[in-house]
Protein backbone atom coordinates (compact mmCIF):
# COMPACT_ATOMS: atom_id res chain seq x y z
CA UNK A 1 0.00 0.00 0.00
CA UNK A 2 2.80 2.42 0.90
CA UNK A 3 4.48 1.66 -2.42
CA UNK A 4 1.26 2.48 -4.32
CA UNK A 5 0.81 5.75 -2.43
CA UNK A 6 4.44 6.70 -3.05
CA UNK A 7 4.08 5.93 -6.78
CA UNK A 8 0.95 8.07 -7.04
CA UNK A 9 2.57 10.97 -5.23
CA UNK A 10 5.66 10.71 -7.42
CA UNK A 11 3.55 10.61 -10.58
CA UNK A 12 1.68 13.77 -9.60
CA UNK A 13 5.00 15.59 -9.21
CA UNK A 14 6.49 14.48 -12.52
CA UNK A 15 5.68 16.16 -15.87
CA UNK A 16 5.72 12.75 -17.58
CA UNK A 17 2.63 11.74 -15.63
CA UNK A 18 0.62 14.79 -16.63
CA UNK A 19 -2.02 14.80 -19.38
CA UNK A 20 -1.30 16.78 -22.57
CA UNK A 21 -3.58 19.57 -21.30
CA UNK A 22 -1.81 19.68 -17.96
CA UNK A 23 1.60 19.68 -19.64
CA UNK A 24 0.53 22.52 -21.92
CA UNK A 25 -0.68 24.60 -18.98
CA UNK A 26 2.48 23.77 -17.02
CA UNK A 27 4.59 25.00 -19.96
CA UNK A 28 2.48 28.17 -20.35
CA UNK A 29 2.80 28.99 -16.66
CA UNK A 30 6.56 28.38 -16.79
CA UNK A 31 6.71 31.23 -19.35
CA UNK A 32 4.71 33.45 -17.03
CA UNK A 33 1.52 33.37 -19.12
CA UNK A 34 -1.75 34.06 -17.34
CA UNK A 35 -4.69 31.68 -18.03
CA UNK A 36 -8.19 32.99 -18.66
CA UNK A 37 -11.44 31.26 -19.63
CA UNK A 38 -14.18 32.68 -21.87
CA UNK A 39 -17.36 31.05 -23.17
CA UNK A 40 -17.90 30.98 -26.90
CA UNK A 41 -20.87 29.37 -28.61
CA UNK A 42 -21.52 26.25 -26.51
CA UNK A 43 -17.79 25.82 -25.89
CA UNK A 44 -15.52 27.06 -23.13
CA UNK A 45 -12.13 28.31 -24.34
CA UNK A 46 -8.87 28.79 -22.50
CA UNK A 47 -6.71 31.80 -23.30
CA UNK A 48 -3.15 32.43 -22.18
CA UNK A 49 -2.03 36.05 -21.85
CA UNK A 50 1.62 37.11 -21.85
CA UNK A 51 2.95 39.69 -19.40
CA UNK A 52 2.82 42.51 -21.96
CA UNK A 53 -0.98 42.21 -22.13
CA UNK A 54 -1.19 42.75 -18.40
CA UNK A 55 1.54 45.38 -18.12
CA UNK A 56 0.98 47.59 -21.19
CA UNK A 57 -1.62 50.31 -20.50
CA UNK A 58 -1.71 51.59 -24.10
CA UNK A 59 -3.72 49.08 -26.09
CA UNK A 60 -2.34 49.64 -29.59
CA UNK A 61 -1.49 46.26 -31.13
CA UNK A 62 -2.49 42.78 -29.95
CA UNK A 63 -1.04 39.58 -31.37
CA UNK A 64 -3.48 36.66 -31.24
CA UNK A 65 -1.95 33.21 -31.74
CA UNK A 66 -3.81 30.04 -32.68
CA UNK A 67 -2.18 26.65 -32.22
CA UNK A 68 -2.14 23.71 -34.61
CA UNK A 69 -4.38 20.66 -34.54
CA UNK A 70 -2.33 18.95 -31.85
CA UNK A 71 -3.03 15.21 -31.77
CA UNK A 72 -6.56 14.50 -33.02
CA UNK A 73 -5.67 10.85 -33.65
CA UNK A 74 -3.38 8.38 -31.88
CA UNK A 75 -1.27 6.35 -34.30
CA UNK A 76 -3.63 7.56 -37.07
CA UNK A 77 -6.14 4.96 -35.91
CA UNK A 78 -7.82 5.92 -32.65
CA UNK A 79 -9.44 9.20 -31.73
CA UNK A 80 -7.38 10.96 -29.09
CA UNK A 81 -9.06 11.61 -25.74
CA UNK A 82 -7.06 14.85 -25.41
CA UNK A 83 -6.09 16.55 -28.70
CA UNK A 84 -4.06 19.30 -27.01
CA UNK A 85 -0.61 19.83 -28.57
CA UNK A 86 2.14 17.60 -27.22
CA UNK A 87 4.81 19.85 -28.71
CA UNK A 88 3.44 23.40 -28.30
CA UNK A 89 5.61 25.39 -30.70
CA UNK A 90 3.11 28.23 -30.40
CA UNK A 91 4.03 28.80 -26.74
CA UNK A 92 7.67 29.25 -27.71
CA UNK A 93 6.66 31.73 -30.41
CA UNK A 94 4.63 33.81 -27.94
CA UNK A 95 7.49 33.70 -25.45
CA UNK A 96 9.72 35.32 -28.08
CA UNK A 97 7.13 38.01 -28.85
CA UNK A 98 7.53 41.20 -26.81
CA UNK A 99 4.20 42.63 -28.02
CA UNK A 100 0.98 42.11 -26.06
CA UNK A 101 0.07 38.58 -27.12
CA UNK A 102 -2.51 35.94 -26.30
CA UNK A 103 -3.03 32.32 -27.21
CA UNK A 104 -6.64 31.64 -28.18
CA UNK A 105 -7.43 28.03 -27.29
CA UNK A 106 -9.61 25.85 -29.47
CA UNK A 107 -12.90 24.30 -28.30
CA UNK A 108 -12.55 21.02 -26.38
CA UNK A 109 -8.77 21.47 -26.09
CA UNK A 110 -6.86 22.18 -22.86
CA UNK A 111 -9.06 19.83 -20.85
CA UNK A 112 -12.18 22.00 -21.22
CA UNK A 113 -14.70 19.33 -22.17
CA UNK A 114 -18.46 19.67 -21.84
CA UNK A 115 -21.54 17.90 -23.23
CA UNK A 116 -21.02 19.51 -26.65
CA UNK A 117 -17.44 18.23 -26.98
CA UNK A 118 -17.93 15.36 -29.39
CA UNK A 119 -14.72 13.94 -30.90
CA UNK A 120 -15.73 15.26 -34.31
CA UNK A 121 -14.76 18.76 -33.19
CA UNK A 122 -11.07 17.83 -33.18
CA UNK A 123 -11.26 15.34 -36.06
CA UNK A 124 -13.64 15.65 -39.04
CA UNK A 125 -15.22 18.96 -37.93
CA UNK A 126 -12.06 20.63 -36.64
CA UNK A 127 -12.53 23.59 -39.04
CA UNK A 128 -16.32 23.55 -39.00
CA UNK A 129 -18.55 26.61 -38.89
CA UNK A 130 -19.38 25.90 -35.25
CA UNK A 131 -15.70 25.83 -34.27
CA UNK A 132 -14.90 28.99 -36.27
CA UNK A 133 -17.90 30.86 -34.85
CA UNK A 134 -17.04 29.94 -31.28
CA UNK A 135 -13.43 31.09 -31.66
CA UNK A 136 -14.59 34.33 -33.30
CA UNK A 137 -17.11 34.98 -30.52
CA UNK A 138 -14.49 34.46 -27.81
CA UNK A 139 -11.92 36.72 -29.43
CA UNK A 140 -14.44 39.49 -30.07
CA UNK A 141 -15.62 39.26 -26.46
CA UNK A 142 -12.03 39.73 -25.34
CA UNK A 143 -11.55 42.66 -27.72
CA UNK A 144 -14.72 44.40 -26.53
CA UNK A 145 -13.38 44.21 -22.98
CA UNK A 146 -9.85 45.11 -24.12
CA UNK A 147 -10.18 47.42 -27.14
CA UNK A 148 -6.94 47.31 -29.14
CA UNK A 149 -6.40 49.62 -32.11
CA UNK A 150 -4.98 46.83 -34.28
CA UNK A 151 -5.21 43.05 -34.11
CA UNK A 152 -2.74 40.67 -35.72
CA UNK A 153 -3.95 37.07 -36.11
CA UNK A 154 -1.08 34.57 -36.13
CA UNK A 155 -1.90 30.93 -36.83
CA UNK A 156 0.42 27.93 -36.89
CA UNK A 157 -0.51 24.90 -39.02
CA UNK A 158 -4.22 24.16 -38.45
CA UNK A 159 -4.36 27.33 -36.36
CA UNK A 160 -3.53 29.22 -39.55
CA UNK A 161 -6.48 27.52 -41.26
CA UNK A 162 -8.80 28.72 -38.50
CA UNK A 163 -7.27 32.21 -38.46
CA UNK A 164 -7.98 32.59 -42.19
CA UNK A 165 -11.57 31.46 -41.68
CA UNK A 166 -12.05 33.87 -38.76
CA UNK A 167 -10.26 36.90 -40.15
CA UNK A 168 -13.07 38.74 -41.94
CA UNK A 169 -15.17 38.84 -38.74
CA UNK A 170 -12.62 39.98 -36.14
CA UNK A 171 -12.84 43.44 -34.58
CA UNK A 172 -10.07 45.83 -35.71
CA UNK A 173 -8.10 43.16 -37.53
CA UNK A 174 -5.10 44.59 -39.33
CA UNK A 175 -2.94 41.62 -40.34
CA UNK A 176 -3.23 37.86 -40.86
CA UNK A 177 -0.01 35.89 -40.46
CA UNK A 178 0.13 32.14 -41.03
CA UNK A 179 2.87 29.58 -40.58
CA UNK A 180 2.66 26.31 -42.52
CA UNK A 181 -1.13 26.60 -42.73
CA UNK A 182 -3.51 24.13 -44.34
CA UNK A 183 -5.50 26.24 -46.81
CA UNK A 184 -6.86 23.41 -48.95
CA UNK A 185 -8.12 20.62 -46.73
CA UNK A 186 -9.41 18.57 -49.66
CA UNK A 187 -6.05 18.55 -51.43
CA UNK A 188 -4.30 17.92 -48.10
CA UNK A 189 -6.39 14.85 -47.21
CA UNK A 190 -5.86 13.45 -50.71
CA UNK A 191 -2.11 14.13 -50.45
CA UNK A 192 -1.84 12.10 -47.22
CA UNK A 193 -4.62 9.62 -48.03
CA UNK A 194 -6.48 10.72 -44.88
CA UNK A 195 -10.19 10.52 -44.21
CA UNK A 196 -12.00 13.60 -45.57
CA UNK A 197 -12.68 16.39 -43.07
CA UNK A 198 -16.43 16.31 -43.51
CA UNK A 199 -18.29 19.42 -42.29
CA UNK A 200 -15.03 21.39 -42.14
CA UNK A 201 -14.77 24.67 -44.05
CA UNK A 202 -12.13 24.84 -46.78
CA UNK A 203 -10.37 28.25 -46.95
CA UNK A 204 -9.42 27.91 -50.61
CA UNK A 205 -13.12 27.87 -51.54
CA UNK A 206 -13.90 31.24 -49.94
CA UNK A 207 -13.72 34.65 -51.67
CA UNK A 208 -10.54 36.66 -51.05
CA UNK A 209 -10.28 38.45 -47.72
CA UNK A 210 -10.81 42.24 -47.80
CA UNK A 211 -7.85 44.22 -49.12
CA UNK A 212 -7.76 46.11 -45.82
CA UNK A 213 -6.33 42.97 -44.19
CA UNK A 214 -2.63 42.60 -44.84
CA UNK A 215 -1.60 38.94 -45.19
CA UNK A 216 1.72 37.14 -44.83
CA UNK A 217 1.81 33.39 -45.42
CA UNK A 218 5.00 31.56 -44.43
CA UNK A 219 5.82 28.17 -45.95
CA UNK A 220 8.69 25.78 -45.44
CA UNK A 221 9.90 24.35 -48.73
CA UNK A 222 10.89 21.12 -46.93
CA UNK A 223 7.49 20.78 -45.27
CA UNK A 224 6.19 17.26 -45.94
CA UNK A 225 3.00 17.84 -43.96
CA UNK A 226 1.64 20.97 -45.65
CA UNK A 227 3.20 21.30 -49.12
CA UNK A 228 4.19 24.87 -49.93
CA UNK A 229 2.07 24.70 -53.10
CA UNK A 230 -1.10 24.62 -50.98
CA UNK A 231 -0.08 27.82 -49.23
CA UNK A 232 1.00 29.54 -52.44
CA UNK A 233 -2.27 28.75 -54.20
CA UNK A 234 -4.24 30.36 -51.39
CA UNK A 235 -1.94 33.38 -51.17
CA UNK A 236 -2.09 33.97 -54.94
CA UNK A 237 -5.87 34.13 -54.72
CA UNK A 238 -5.81 36.95 -52.14
CA UNK A 239 -5.80 40.71 -52.76
CA UNK A 240 -3.23 41.98 -50.25
CA UNK A 241 -1.07 38.95 -49.50
CA UNK A 242 2.59 37.96 -49.54
CA UNK A 243 3.68 34.35 -49.97
CA UNK A 244 6.95 33.90 -48.06
CA UNK A 245 8.70 30.55 -48.73
CA UNK A 246 11.78 29.63 -46.71
CA UNK A 247 14.18 27.14 -48.25
CA UNK A 248 15.41 25.03 -45.33
CA UNK A 249 12.31 25.09 -43.12
CA UNK A 250 9.91 22.19 -42.65
CA UNK A 251 6.70 21.91 -40.66
CA UNK A 252 8.44 22.19 -37.27
CA UNK A 253 11.90 23.57 -37.98
CA UNK A 254 13.03 26.31 -37.73
CA UNK A 255 10.20 28.70 -36.89
CA UNK A 256 11.10 29.18 -33.25
CA UNK A 257 14.78 29.97 -33.77
CA UNK A 258 13.95 32.58 -36.44
CA UNK A 259 10.70 33.97 -35.06
CA UNK A 260 12.06 37.24 -33.62
CA UNK A 261 13.74 38.01 -36.93
CA UNK A 262 10.57 37.22 -38.88
CA UNK A 263 8.51 39.40 -36.56
CA UNK A 264 10.77 42.43 -36.89
CA UNK A 265 11.97 42.19 -40.49
CA UNK A 266 8.99 40.74 -42.29
CA UNK A 267 5.80 41.37 -40.33
CA UNK A 268 6.69 45.01 -39.49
Amino acid sequence: MLRVIFTLLLCVSLPACLSPSQKFQHSAESYGFYPKQIWGENFLHRLFLNKAVLNTPQKKILHVYLDGDGTPWKSNRWVSADPTSRNPIVLELINLDSSPSILLGRPCYHGLKNKFCEPKYWTSDRYSERVVNSLTTVLNKFLLENPYEKVVLIGYSGGGTLAALMARNIININTLVTIAANFDIEKWTHFHDYLPLTNSLNPINFPPLPASIKQIHFAGLKDENIPAEIIKNFSDKQVNAVFYPITDFNHHCCWVSHWQKLLTQVIY
